[in-house]
C-alpha cells in the first residue's frame, strides 16, 4: 500500500432537526458521512464549514460549537490516508430544513436518519455512531481516534 501524503482536515457539521441527522451519501462509494468537507491552507474551519455547506447544501449555516474531534486513517483503493474532522453543532439560519434541503452536488444524496438508529448506515468515521449520540448529551469536547488500516 502506498501512503497519501499529507493530513485531511475537514470540518464536519452535526445538523439535527426532529431527532433526525442530517448525512450525505457519495453515490458511487456507498459511504455516508457528515455534511462538510476539507478546509483550506488559511482558511478558518467555521467558515469553511460555511462554505461547505453552502457548495453541498444551497443553504447559509450558523456554526455553533465544536462538538469534538475525530482522528481517523483509512485504506482507500490501496492509498492510505489520515484525516482530522472538527466536529461542530450547526442550525440552518432559516428552520424547517427537512421539507427545502436538497444536494447542490450530483454525485451526493441527503437523507435524515433518526439519531438512535445511525449504526444502520455505513457512516463515515464509524466512530461517529457512538460519539454523536454522546457529544448531545454533553458539553464537554473530547478527541476520538479511529484507525481502521492498522
Amino acid at each position: 500500500m502506498k501512503n497519501e501524503e499529507g493530513i485531511h482536515v475537514l470540518a464536519r457539521a452535526v445538523i439535527i432537526e426532529n431527532n433526525r441527522l442530517l448525512v450525505t451519501t457519495d453515490i458511487k462509494r456507498q459511504v455516508s458521512f457528515l455534511p462538510g468537507g476539507h478546509i483550506h491552507y488559511g482558511e478558518k474551519s467555521k467558515e469553511a464549514l460555511q462554505r461547505e455547506l453552502l457548495e453541498e447544501l444551497g443553504e447559509a449555516f450558523m456554526v455553533n460549537n465544536l462538538l469534538g474531534v475525530v482522528e481517523d486513517g483509512w485504506d482507500y483503493k490501496g492509498a492510505l490516508y489520515h484525516g482530522i474532522h472538527l466536529i461542530f453543532s450547526v442550525d440552518a439560519a432559516h428552520g424547517n430544513l427537512i421539507s427545502r434541503l436538497t444536494s447542490q452536488e450530483n454525485e451526493l444524496i441527503l437523507s435524515w436518519i433518526d439519531i438512535n438508529k445511525l449504526d444502520t448506515i455505513n457512516l463515515f468515521p464509524k466512530l461517529l455512531v457512538r460519539k454523536i449520540p454522546q457529544w448531545l448529551k454533553t458539553s464537554g469536547i473530547e478527541v476520538a481516534t479511529e484507525w481502521t488500516w492498522v
